[in-house]
């Protein structure tokens, strides 16, 4: 048997609350918008599990037969609505492999062997009520010496009635059982081990009954890798047996001036407009001027409280502004007369984003929205004439071909080509778009061995050849 099909989808809004209800994996990465921004993600993402079950219930559609065998990676993260398609090959009678995708990206990986339905239609309305649904909570924060050694269980729980309206040919063939020991996955992760800081990586499952396993999903992480923050997990269940693959992701980096010291005479006399100064970078500039005496306005999109309590730790002002539609959020920053002497241009969007060997069209305009147009739309509501200087930060990625980066580093050179268009208008103005190295913000925070220039140090160092 040869077959290949594929089929184009999303998960909606409606689809992503479901399941988190029904699978019980309310980590924040998949549900909480304002801590989401701040994971390497930089979103709300789809809970992988979802993905598998979806693409599972397709096969179940139009092939006779149950998961075995289930081996999945997940190789990068979709967001609620983005446009995906599920491909779908069938090597043979009792094998297949399926492949989601989003825009030029594989998502993840399937590898599938099929067999006998495990539990007869008839059967299975009389079973829906026989696992619970799961009750939402706060997922566990493992420490570092716990998560090695980690063992227990988990009871099997999920919303049958809500899955079964949503995957209802996997349901048929799998049994309610099997489906609420895949779904358990997903909490066992996102919820227990490794919990809070978790990212779900890889599965390898098989499935079948055992009528003499005891109730409940067991664990026991078998290997740790700690240069990696890596943990191989050993799963068992009633039905279901094999292991899981998990990363401790890196915690959000909040920002500091370290060591850095500027002088506290240093930027006197100077009022800055920190647009993205609520987190990473910006936020460090806001901290360095600050102690510098400078005076700041910060700006952020999402996260309010997170951007008022920076502002209010250092005396500073914090106001809303959207970078695609500035205008509402331009006029309540330049109200009673204010207006900077200087713009510090942090914006920006989700940055690894991309994947190497495959270039997007889509992710280059989301780039662009933030980093040209909206420096320029950003521009366009400021007297340039009244200026000293700009900051626009670029990156060394430009002079490499750092996978995964070429629609980020493309972006960045339109945004140093503008910079330069700029300096060659106005001869008052300082313009700067330095190469920075690789710093150590939220967005660049990595589970994997990565070197990092000191932030504090770099970004004084900016602002000292910048504005002196």
């Amino acid at each position: 048997m040869s077959e290949e099909w594929e089929e184009t989808h999303r998960v909606t809004d409606e689809m992503h609350r479901a399941f988190v209800g029904s699978s019980g994996d309310s980590n924040p990465l998949h549900t909480d918008p304002i801590v989401a921004r701040r994971l390497p993600f930089g979103r709300v993402a789809v809970h992988g599990i979802h993905l598998v079950l979806d693409a599972l219930d397709r096969l179940a559609a139009r092939v006779p037969g149950s998961p075995q065998r289930v081996g999945c990676t997940f190789r990068r993260s979709v967001g609620v609505g983005d446009e995906l398609t599920t491909r779908i090959s069938m090597t043979s009678d009792r094998d297949a492999r399926i492949v989601v995708e989003h825009d030029v990206w594989r998502v993840a990986d399937l590898q599938v062997c099929l067999g006998p339905a495990v539990t007869p239609p008839s059967a299975i309305t009389e079973d829906l009520d026989a696992v619970g649904a799961p009750q939402t909570g706060d997922p566990v924060d493992l420490s570092a010496s716990e998560l090695p050694t980690a063992v227990g269980s988990i009871d099997v729980l999920a919303d049958m009635a809500v899955l079964r309206q949503r995957f209802p040919h996997l349901v048929e063939v799998a049994g309610w059982l099997g489906v609420a020991e895949l779904v358990s996955l997903t909490r066992l992760v996102g919820m227990y081990v490794p919990g809070l800081h978790s990212l779900f990586s890889s599965f390898d499952v098989e499935l079948g009954p055992d009528d003499e396993a005891p109730d409940g999903l067991r664990y026991a992480v078998a290997r740790f890798d700690e240069r990696f923050a890596k943990a191989t997990i050993d799963v068992s269940g009633r039905t279901l047996r094999g292991s899981v693959v998990a990363f401790v992701r890196p915690q959000p980096v909040d920002p500091t001036i370290g060591d850095a010291r500027p002088r506290p005479d240093e930027f006197a006399g100077q009022r800055w407009l920190v647009v993205g100064g609520s987190r990473g970078l910006g936020a460090t500039t806001a901290l360095l001027v600050t102690a510098g005496g400078g005076e700041v306005r910060l700006t952020y999109r999402i996260g309010a409280d997170d951007a008022e309590r920076l502002a209010a730790s250092i005396g500073a002002e914090a106001r809303r502004l959207d970078v695609t539609d500035p205008g509402p959020g331009m006029a309540s920053i330049l109200t009673d007369g204010w207006h900077p002497t200087h713009l510090a241009y942090f914006a920006s969007p989700p940055i690894f984003d991309g994947a190497g060997g495959a270039y997007s069209t889509q992710l280059e305009e989301r780039f662009s929205a933030v980093y040209v147009d909206g420096f320029e739309a950003v521009l366009a509501h400021l007297a340039v004439d009244r200026l000293q200087g700009v900051l626009w930060p670029s990156t060394e990625a430009v002079d490499h071909d750092v996978p995964g980066l070429a629609e980020y580093s493309a972006v960045k050179r339109r945004g140093e080509a503008l910079c330069a268009a700029l300096a060659r208008e106005h001869d008052q103005l300082t313009v700067a778009a330095p190469r920075l190295p690789r710093l150590r913000t939220d967005q660049t925070a990595s589970f994997l061995p990565v070197a990092y220039d000191d932030a504090p140090t770099t970004v004084l160092r900016v602002l000292r050849a910048f504005s002196g």
